[in-house]
């Protein structure tokens, strides 16, 4: 130890020794070494024996990636957005997959935006949302006189107003048979009819599709045809729910604060450790949507800083999800967060916070006839938030 001493401390000559500590041993008292602490220069090749703390912090850095608006910091979904960067400019059909509110519009748009289409039209369309009766004139349009009610001068359908660009199709496995079948027809060979024509129509977009059932069990009900599944599925990627990636809940988070707060006009508001920490604990069966939902509420109801108790109590009481909870929230075919939920979690924090009903009215921008309406949808009871009952 003597010689490592004097080696480093004078045969280096740019390097000092600053403090040394003797060694001793507990049992005989007897000098069995020393502990060196050495300047701030660091001898040459010190980097190649010693690993400094700051090196270490750096090498674990965790990766972020942008997909246009979707971001991750979890590895295989960086993998999955790495492989869509690439698919994009392929133009070949894509079939994403992913619970609610896990973001495939997102991807799908910016797949649309990093392809060779990106100057021509983007459309999403959700075919869950469309009457049955209406799917085949929606998709294809329609001639004069097609059927009654129909507009004079005939209508295009979603295939020839989307022209070169891209149409998004989300919720796919919700189309009943007979459209699936027409669609099928559509992606075999580009070619489809208006309503009561018959001069065919060539299609020339891309086709993203998106749904979060799955569809492998349809085929097997019989409630999805085989041959359309394949002809979309050319590729097929599936998006992890956020209780996957937890790493990303604090991204997401801090994320649509900074937006929401610019939308609201709302500066300087952090999220409290605390609060950080319960939500990096809950399971958000509602995925991305629902973790914009709740930073928007807490946004709005804080005061400068988002805390435990500006989190929705469904948050805050259930960090802890039970796994058969998450289990039945990703089978749902049901949205797991509804719009009602949110807007009474949403007013509910607004009376917490203003006490008084005619500042709540002046935050949301509605009149108070309306907000009292709301009362009544939502099963609000004002009289519990309210300090002044004749206000």
């Amino acid at each position: 130890h003597a010689i490592a001493a004097r080696w480093w401390a004078g045969e280096r000559g740019h390097e000092r020794v600053s403090r040394s500590t003797d060694i001793t041993s507990p049992v005989t008292g007897e000098n069995i070494g020393k502990i060196l602490r050495f300047s701030p220069l660091k001898p040459q090749g010190y980097e190649r024996i010693f690993q400094s703390g700051l090196a270490d912090s750096t090498q674990h850095t965790p990766r972020m990636v942008r997909f246009g608006q979707f971001l991750s910091c979890d590895p295989e979904t960086i993998n999955t957005l790495e492989t869509l960067e690439r698919i994009a400019r392929a133009d070949v059909n894509v079939l994403l997959h992913g619970e609610t509110g896990t973001g495939k519009e997102l991807i799908a748009r910016h797949i649309h935006v990093a392809s060779r289409r990106r100057d021509a039209p983007y459309l999403a369309i959700n075919c869950g949302a469309i009457s049955s009766e209406l799917l085949e004139s929606t998709f294809f349009g329609y001639v004069r006189g097609a059927f009654s009610g129909a507009d004079p001068k005939g209508r295009a359908g979603y295939f020839e107003s989307v022209g070169e660009g891209t149409l998004f199709l989300d919720e796919i496995g919700e189309l009943p048979l007979a459209m699936q079948a027409a669609l099928l027809r559509v992606l075999e060979d580009g070619s489809f009819l208006r309503v009561g024509s018959s001069t065919p129509q060539r299609a020339s977009c891309r086709i993203i599709a998106a749904t979060h059932r799955n569809l492998e069990e349809l085929i097997a009900q019989g409630l999805f045809r085989q041959d359309l599944y394949y002809r979309l599925k050319i590729v097929q990627k599936r998006l992890k729910p956020i209780r996957e990636r937890t790493c990303d809940i604090a991204l997401l988070a801090e994320q649509f604060k900074s937006a929401l707060a610019q939308k609201h006009q709302i500066p300087n508001v952090q999220i409290h450790p605390e609060a950080m920490a319960v939500m990096e604990r809950y399971q958000w069966p509602g995925n991305a949507r629902e973790i914009r939902n709740v930073m928007e509420a807490a946004l709005i109801c804080s005061d400068g800083e988002i805390t435990l108790a500006s989190l929705p109590p469904e948050v805050s009481e259930n960090s802890t999800y039970p796994l058969q909870s998450r289990v039945a929230e990703a089978n749902s075919e049901m949205p797991p967060v509804s719009g009602n939920d949110y807007e009474r979690q949403l007013i509910v924090g607004l009376l917490r916070k203003y006490r008084k009903v005619n500042h709540v009215a002046r935050a949301l921008g509605l009149a108070r006839s309306t907000l009292y309406r709301k009362f009544a949808d939502l099963g609000i009871d004002q009289r519990e938030y309210v300090n002044d009952l004749s206000d």
